[in-house]
């Protein structure tokens, strides 16, 4: 769906009347920096949430990140090896050699396959 489509604007307006729960009812027993960074994290408006970078150094995360941890990455990850079209037949080719790589329930691979299609 995007933004700017009908289904899309009739599905947000479904929730507009609908009164907001409070995170600490929701999380009773969660720290006040918790809550903070629950509530900067999870916005329905992509523009105000805040960045991972800025939750990661929020306070709630202060006993699991050092600046050493690198929550900056000089150069982006390459997906190039996941360029491909998934097609129907190459989704279930894939999959077939995933499971063929594990036992099923004791049966040879052969077996596996004419189960598997």
């Amino acid at each position: 769906l995007s933004a700017g489509s009908g289904a899309a604007r009739r599905f947000v307006a479904r929730f507009q009347s609908l009164a907001p729960v409070m995170w600490t009812e929701l999380y009773p027993e969660a720290s006040p920096a918790v809550i903070e960074a629950i509530d900067a994290m999870v916005k329905f408006n992509p523009a105000k949430r805040v960045s991972a970078k800025a939750a990661i150094l929020m306070p709630a995360f202060g006993d699991i990140y050092t600046d050493g941890d690198g929550a900056g990455a000089d150069t982006t990850v390459d997906w190039s090896f996941d360029d491909f079209k998934p097609t129907k037949h190459e989704l279930q080719r894939l999959l077939q050699e995933e499971c063929f790589k594990y036992p099923t329930f004791g049966n040879a691979p052969q077996q596996a396959e004419r189960n598997f299609l």
